[in-house]
């Protein structure tokens, strides 16, 4: 029934594929989780306090680059860039720097 469905929804992909030997597969759908959190949200309490002076204040918006996170939170760039990936920490646009995006030092509020 699929492939008839396809056949009639797409005649050139019919023209250009073996329709008889189409094969359909299927992933589980898996929420993604966040390993350790508990011990990065308590590296981050650690240092945020302590080098709240190294963040960088543009007008009124606190920039924390991704070597910040990364240092703040105890955890490998690698990770970071998962986290980041899946939605756990999510990039502000600057309001006053063009092309800018920026983590503000309340992005663990999306863990």
């Amino acid at each position: 029934m699929l492939v008839d469905e396809l056949r009639l929804m797409n005649p050139q992909l019919a023209a250009d594929y073996d329709m008889e030997t189409l094969e359909i597969s299927m992933k589980k759908k898996t929420k993604p989780q966040i390993q350790d959190i508990d011990k990065a949200i308590e590296n981050l309490k650690i240092h945020l306090p302590t080098y709240k002076n190294e963040v960088e204040v543009y007008q009124d918006e606190a920039l924390v680059h991704k070597n910040q996170i990364v240092h703040f939170l105890g955890i490998t760039r690698p990770t970071l860039d998962k986290w980041i990936h899946e939605g756990f920490i999510k990039a502000i646009k600057s309001k006053y720097l063009p092309d800018a995006y920026f983590y503000p030092p309340s992005f663990a509020v999306a863990c």
